[in-house]
C-alpha cells in the first residue's frame, strides 16, 4: 500500500521551480490547441502554495465573440465532486454525519426497494453498487441533455430501483447517483437547499466566483458556453440538465487555483487535518483508488491525485502531484480539446526534470501457468473495459485483432508469455480458472494489469436464433425490449418503440454500442429473461413477458 504524505509533510520534495522555457512552451501548447475563433481553454499551475502560471486562449462565446479570461466561468462537471465530498467530510468532523451509517439514516424513504445497508462512505468512494442515473435514463431512450433532468427526477428513477450493480462494499463502479444522493443528504442535514448551502460553503473557502446552479435557466455571469465540432461546424451544447452534487458547479480558473493553493498549505479556510484527510483514500473502505471525490494513481513514477470532469462539451481536469506539492488545472468549453491530455502534456513540460519514469506496475505475471495446447484459447475475448479482442493463429503465429485496428503479432518470450511486436513492454499471458474459464492478462510497467474473459462461441443449432426472440420488460426503468432475429448473427432490438441492430457475439450474448445483453435461461434451456449492462449499469433484469 502506498503511504500518502499529507500536503504539508516535510518528507515531500520541495516544489520545483517553473523554468522560463517551460512557461513559454506551455503557453505555445495552449495556443496551438486553440485555433483563432474557436472555443478554448485555460491552464493554471500551482507550486508549493503559489499560483505560478495561468494562460487563456480561445472564445467563451462564439456569437459575441468574447475571449476567455480570468473572469470566465465554466461548468466544471465532475470536478465538483471533491467539493461535495468536502462538505460531507466537514459535517462528519462536526459530528452531524456518520460516514459508517446507512445514508438513509439521513434520507428516510429513499431507495426503499434496496435491502442491504449502504454507508455514506460507500457513496463517497463509489463502492455503493448504486446504478448511474444517466445510464438508467439512456436505457429508457430519454436523452439527459435534452431534458430538464434534476435531482428530483433522478430520485424518482432511483426510488424505482430494486437491485444494485453489486453488493455494497464488494466492488467499485463510478456512479453519479452517489453524489446526487450526497447532495440531498447535505441538504437534509443542514435543512437548507443544497445550492444555497454549497454556494455559501464555496464562498467561505475563498471561491467567491463559484456557485451551484439552482435550476436550468438561471443566468450565470460571464459563463463560457460549450461547443462541439462534429465535422460540419460548431454546435452549442444544450445545457438543460441540472443535477446537483455530481456536477453543475460553475467556477473560474482563479477560484479553482485558489483552492489548490490551500491544498498545499497557503491561507487555509478549513482545519489542516480536514484538508489533509480529504486528499487521502477513505480509511476502512474497500477501494483505495478513489477517496473524497478524488482518484489516486501514478504518472512517470510520481504519485497523483486527480479527477476529470466532462459534461457535454465542458471538460475540466485537476492533476495534483503530492510528492512535490504541485497542481495543474485545465478548464475548457471545447469538446475537441481533451482537458486530460492538455494537463498531462503541461505536466511533461513543467516537471520533466522531476519525474523519475520509474516503473509503477508489474511488467509481467508472478507465475506463468502451463495451459497445454493453444487451440482452445483462440477466439473472441472481452476486456474488463468492454473492448473485444480476438486471438487468431496465422501461419503458426499468434495475433491480436481489434476491430478498426491493425492486427498485431504476439512474440513468444517463454511458454505462455508473449509481448506485442509493436510494443515489447506490453506482455500477454493466457489464463484458465479452476472451472475451466479461459482468459488472458495484459501487463505493462505504465498501466495497471488488464484482464479479459473468453466469450463462448455461438451455437450452430438451427433452432437457436428463435430461442432468443421475445418481449422483455424492466419495471425499474419502465422499458420494454423486443428481440427479433433478422439474419445470421443479427437481431433487431426494439426498445421503447425505437429499433436498433444487435450483433450476436457469442452464446446468449448480444451487443450494440455500449449495450451488453445476456440471455437468461432456466434449467430446461428456455429463455426466461435478459440482463442488460450499459456502462455504469450492470445486471438490469428484463423478465420475459411472452
Amino acid at each position: 500500500m502506498a503511504i500518502w504524505l499529507v500536503p504539508g509533510n516535510s518528507a515531500a520534495q520541495a516544489a520545483p521551480a517553473l523554468q522560463d522555457d517551460a512557461v513559454q512552451a506551455i503557453s505555445r501548447l495552449v495556443e496551438e490547441m486553440v485555433e483563432p475563433g474557436q472555443p478554448g481553454a485555460g491552464v493554471g499551475i500551482v507550486l508549493g502554495g503559489d499560483v505560478v502560471f495561468s494562460h487563456y486562449a480561445g472564445l467563451a462565446n462564439l456569437d459575441t465573440p468574447t475571449p476567455i479570461d480570468a473572469s470566465t466561468r465554466f461548468n466544471i462537471a465532475s470536478v465538483a465532486k471533491q467539493y461535495t465530498a468536502l462538505m460531507v467530510l466537514e459535517l462528519a468532523q462536526s459530528g452531524r454525519v456518520d460516514l459508517s451509517q446507512d445514508f438513509r439514516t439521513y434520507l428516510p424513504g429513499v431507495m426503499e426497494g434496496i435491502d442491504p445497508p449502504i454507508s455514506v462512505g460507500q457513496l463517497i468512494n463509489h463502492t455503493s453498487g448504486i446504478r448511474d442515473v444517466y445510464d438508467l435514463y439512456f436505457i429508457t431512450n430519454a436523452t439527459w441533455y435534452e431534458t430538464d433532468f434534476d435531482n428530483r427526477t433522478a430520485l424518482t428513477l432511483l426510488n424505482r430501483q430494486v437491485a444494485l450493480n453489486f453488493e455494497p462494499g464488494t466492488d467499485y463502479r463510478y456512479s453519479n447517483s452517489n453524489y446526487i444522493l450526497l447532495a440531498e443528504l447535505v441538504s437534509a442535514v443542514v435543512d437548507e437547499p443544497f445550492h444555497v448551502y454549497a454556494t455559501r460553503f464555496l464562498s467561505e473557502r475563498g471561491l467567491g466566483d463559484s456557485s451551484i446552479r439552482r435550476r436550468y435557466g438561471v443566468v450565470i455571469p460571464r459563463l463560457a458556453r460549450a461547443y462541439g465540432n462534429y465535422g460540419s461546424g460548431w454546435l452549442e451544447d444544450a445545457d438543460i440538465a441540472n443535477t446537483q452534487g455530481d456536477g453543475f458547479m460553475y467556477a473560474s480558473l482563479p477560484d479553482l487555483l485558489r483552492w489548490e493553493t490551500q491544498i498545499w498549505g497557503a491561507d487555509r479556510s478549513l482545519p489542516d487535518d480536514l484538508i489533509e484527510m480529504s486528499q487521502r483514500p477513505i480509511e476502512g473502505l474497500s477501494n483505495p483508488a478513489y477517496g473524497y471525490g478524488l482518484e489516486f494513481g501514478f504518472y512517470r513514477g510520481a504519485r497523483t491525485v486527480f479527477h476529470e470532469g466532462a459534461t457535454g462539451s465542458y471538460n475540466t481536469h485537476v492533476l495534483r502531484f503530492p510528492d512535490f506539492q504541485a497542481s495543474i488545472v485545465v478548464v475548457s468549453n471545447n469538446r475537441n480539446i481533451s482537458a486530460v491530455a492538455l494537463a498531462v502534456r503541461t505536466a511533461d513540460l513543467a516537471f520533466d526534470n522531476v519525474f523519475t519514469d520509474a516503473a509503477t506496475y508489474p511488467a509481467g505475471p508472478d507465475v506463468i501457468s502451463d495451459i497445454g495446447s493453444l487451440d482452445g484459447f483462440l477466439g473472441l475475448y472481452e476486456l474488463d473495459s468492454g473492448t473485444f479482442v480476438r486471438l487468431v493463429s496465422r501461419d503458426g503465429d499468434l495475433f491480436r485483432e481489434i476491430e478498426w485496428r491493425e492486427p498485431v503479432r504476439l512474440i513468444p518470450e517463454a511458454d505462455n508469455l508473449y509481448h506485442y511486436e509493436t510494443n515489447p513492454d506490453l506482455r500477454l499471458t493466457l489464463t484458465q480458472s479452476a472451472e475451466g474459464r479461459r482468459g488472458f492478462a495484459l501487463y505493462a510497467p505504465s498501466q495497471s494489469p488488464q484482464f479479459a474473459q473468453q466469450v463462448p462461441p455461438t451455437p450452430d443449432e438451427e433452432t437457436y436464433p428463435a430461442s432468443i426472440e421475445g418481449r422483455y420488460f424492466n419495471a425499474e426503468t419502465e422499458t420494454e425490449i423486443i428481440l427479433q432475429h433478422t439474419a445470421d448473427g443479427e437481431y433487431v432490438m426494439v426498445k421503447n418503440d425505437r429499433p436498433r441492430t444487435l450483433q450476436l457475439v457469442g452464446r446468449d450474448y448480444l451487443t450494440w454500442n455500449d449495450y451488453r445483453i445476456r440471455v437468461v435461461r432456466d434449467g430446461r434451456g428456455l429463455s426466461t429473461g435478459l440482463t442488460v449492462d450499459r456502462n455504469r449499469v450492470r445486471n438490469l433484469d428484463f423478465p420475459r413477458q411472452d
